[in-house]
């Protein structure tokens, strides 16, 4: 029974946590068709270092002679959307995106696999062209992965000891002989080295972060043809012979999958069958998506990472917005709202004093309005890889509980430097309730992280924390300080919590 009672309220807490996904993503997607492509893109984190520099290069071959020309430009917070970066095809798939993170995939497969791909159009004969003139060719016996390779030598590629190597590797490949993988990278190999010297590219201070291709001048990332593929593999490809049903999140009879490869994020369970609707391993009954809903999450998943994600301590979160009623609004009010709710709600996780946050609380007055129009969805996670993971999801938090607690937090802090002095260690916010809570980790993963966020759960829900958890929890804390047995928790020596300012420290 209680296996039951949790499969449904976990059914529950999806499919409010995927309406309010949905509408934030229905508003991303009134701007305009290809507002859906440019939001499917995969960020690449800028470095942080000034010595460290990320760059994009741009091949662009030309048809009438086979040259190659290079370019090289810094990587801009832009230059995933200006060259659809989407991220490579899965792996057991040939890779035909032309713009990759490897160079090997561009040099050999992407070519071939795309002119197969794509319908008749001016861009298709000029890759044949390229595949048939510009690329070295070898036995239909051989794998289509490594079928070919670029021609360096037709391409004007200057010759070094590499390439000569090179030559020598593919002048022994008879026609009717084997190629691999090795003779592959040798070429990337050959590339890079190339482009790194012309450039003056370092190493170490240098990183290549994507390649893409121009053909006779144009993007091929732009070309409309190669734009219908990506989104046809994204979107309408999840589609082809699907049966009609009714759409858990909208409600209505539509064509419907509960194919969620695509998502980033592992909403509910699809992997285990006794989840599944008569045990059946059969999920569609379960839970099942329209195209429309199914494009704005997806959406919304990149619109997450980029604008509502914060943490607590060590742990990950997404603050997800849900709307009580329907409200007009465009992406630009979109972006300053998320604003204003990760300004209310950082403000809970580090109190840095009432003053500063009724100066800047006047920045967002016109959205007081709506304060009672909204609530807030707390999405914790973890992520491992390509491992994604929710660990708990503490739904419809109203935002006048947000305002709650930053007065609590301000009245303990009043109450503290009464009796102890003047001190922002006196006012208890998440981030200090994290290292006030020891947890044991193991390669910087929480072992206990359950226990932790059930606090959590019952600080923004006003259930009430079990008294004898949190006295358990200060004695093995008060033991941690007094032997100095740090390692293998989420504290450190003379550190009680973290804040986006630096280390604030209790001297013990």
């Amino acid at each position: 029974m209680t296996t039951l009672y949790s499969k449904i309220v976990f059914r529950k807490g999806a499919e409010a946590l995927l309406e309010a996904i949905k509408e934030i993503g229905e508003v991303i997607l009134s701007q305009g068709g290809d507002e859906i492509l440019s939001e499917m893109t995969v960020e690449i984190e800028l470095s942080k270092s000034d010595k460290t520099k990320q760059h994009v290069v741009i091949i662009d071959i030309n048809t009438d002679t086979m040259k190659a020309s290079f370019d090289v430009e810094e990587l801009k917070p832009d230059s995933v959307k200006k060259y659809l970066w989407v991220g490579n095809a899965v792996s057991n798939s040939l890779q035909w995106r032309i713009t990759t993170d490897n160079i090997g995939y561009l040099c050999s497969q992407a070519l071939p696999a795309l002119c197969e791909r794509l319908k008749e159009s001016s861009l298709r004969e000029k890759i044949k062209k390229i595949v048939e003139q510009g690329m070295t060719s070898f036995s239909d016996k051989v794998g289509k992965r490594y079928r070919y390779v670029w021609d360096l030598n037709k391409m004007g590629i200057e010759k070094g000891f590499d390439a000569i190597r090179l030559e020598e590797k593919i002048s022994q490949k008879s026609p009717g002989g084997d190629i691999d993988e090795k003779l592959i990278k040798s070429v990337a190999d050959c590339i890079e080295g190339y482009v790194r010297g012309r450039f003056n590219l370092d190493e170490k201070k240098d990183m290549i972060s994507l390649y893409t291709l121009k053909i006779d001048g144009d993007l091929v990332c732009q070309d409309e043809g190669y734009v219908s593929l990506i989104y046809d593999e994204k979107i309408n490809d999840i589609f082809k012979g699907v049966k009609q049903g009714v759409c858990s999140v909208c409600g209505r009879n539509v064509p419907v999958t509960a194919d969620v490869r695509r998502f980033k994020h592992k909403y509910y369970n699809t992997d285990k069958p006794n989840f599944s609707s008569g045990v059946s391993g059969d999920f569609s009954k379960n839970f099942s998506l329209c195209p429309d809903c199914y494009k704005s999450i997806l959406v919304t998943e990149v619109y997450m990472r980029n604008n509502l994600g914060s943490n607590i301590g060590s742990i990950p979160l997404y603050i997800i917005p849900g709307f009580l009623f329907k409200v007009d609004m465009d992406r630009r009010t979109l972006d300053e709202w998320a604003k204003y709710v990760n300004y209310n709600f950082n403000f809970v996780v580090s109190f840095e004093g009432m003053d500063k946050f009724v100066d800047g609380l006047r920045e967002y007055l016109y959205y007081e309005s709506e304060g009672n129009n909204y609530i807030l969805n707390l999405l914790f996670y973890r992520k491992n890889q390509q491992e994604f993971k929710i660990l708990k999801l503490i739904k419809d938090v109203p935002p006048s509980r947000i305002k709650e607690m930053i007065a609590a937090s301000g009245a303990t802090w009043e109450v503290g430097k009464k009796l102890l002095g003047n001190s922002k260690l006196w006012s208890i916010d998440l981030n200090k309730i994290y290292y006030l809570i020891p947890q044991r980790k193991k390669r910087n993963e929480l072992l206990e992280v359950s226990k932790l966020l059930q606090v959590y759960d019952g600080i923004f829900s006003q259930k009430p924390v079990s008294k004898a958890f949190l006295i358990d929890k200060f004695v093995e804390l008060a033991k941690i300080y007094r032997l100095k047995r740090f390692e293998g928790y989420n504290i450190s020596a003379g550190v009680l919590y973290n804040t986006s300012h630096g280390y604030q420290t209790l001297d013990l």
